[in-house]
């Protein structure tokens, strides 16, 4: 990571990212978290001007599992927080890269990705990510429908379209982006089910924009909105608007 005095570019309000690991411990600690478990911090070091990062070891009885922290201040006027992406939708790059692009002092990777396509031969993966974005006030993409989700299953009652965010007012939230557009025709409004995704709702509309970038769109017709697995639609309608 990168220090830039001034103004502190921090890409995350809190990161806690998982991996298993075998013994060792850490300084300081705490006491034990339920019969079995014990949590051990690390002090948090400083980073930047309102940046701290620490670790903490938990031990449970199937093995023992290290998170990491990264605390921001968005009280402090020398912090910023923007999303990292790699220029368009249809792309990706390591997170280190894209961190150092941007002079970003903590990077957090915080959604899953279309980086493997073994349930369609032949089809090309787009690196493009399950969830909505948004970077610097401009809407780049929508949320895929829960059953095209790469990663692990979702907690009861959540979403593709639950996002961590911060505001204009420096504040972090927790909340759900719903795409709400339509497509004017002569005959009427049609709905708009979704914007720069690797795959549509079934039945749906979707519109691709130059923030999707070149990547293919083949596998925006895969699969359904409940199994991912299911074949690639034959019917399918590709319309260019230019204006």
């Amino acid at each position: 990571m990168r220090q830039r005095f001034g103004r502190v570019r921090a890409v995350l309000t809190v990161l806690v990212a998982w991996g298993v690991l075998a013994g060792g411990a850490l300084a300081g600690g705490a006491p034990a978290t339920a019969a079995g478990e014990t949590l051990r911090r690390a002090a948090a070091v400083p980073v930047a001007p309102g940046v701290t990062y620490g670790e903490f070891r938990l031990t449970v009885p199937r093995g023992t599992v290290l998170g990491h922290l990264l605390t921001v201040d968005l009280a402090d006027p020398r912090v910023t927080v923007d999303l990292l992406h790699p220029g368009v939708v249809g792309a990706r790059a390591p997170v280190s890269r894209l961190a150092a692009a941007q002079g970003a002092v903590g990077a957090v990777n915080g959604d899953f990705f279309h980086i493997v396509e073994v349930q369609h031969p032949g089809v090309e993966v787009t690196g493009a990510p399950d969830g909505p974005e948004i970077a610097a006030g401009r809407v780049l993409k929508s949320a895929v429908p829960d059953g095209q989700r790469f990663g692990p299953a979702l907690p009861p009652g959540a979403s593709t379209e639950d996002v961590i965010g911060v505001g204009y007012d420096r504040r972090a939230r927790l909340d759900r982006l719903t795409l709400r557009g339509a497509v004017l025709t002569a005959r009427g409004p049609l709905p708009l089910r979704g914007l720069n995704l690797f795959a549509l709702p079934v039945n749906g509309i979707g519109a691709y924009t130059e923030r999707w970038g070149p990547a293919s769109r083949v596998r925006a017709t895969c699969g359904t909105d409940t199994d991912r697995a299911a074949p690639c639609s034959t019917e399918t309608t590709e319309v260019t608007v230019r204006h």
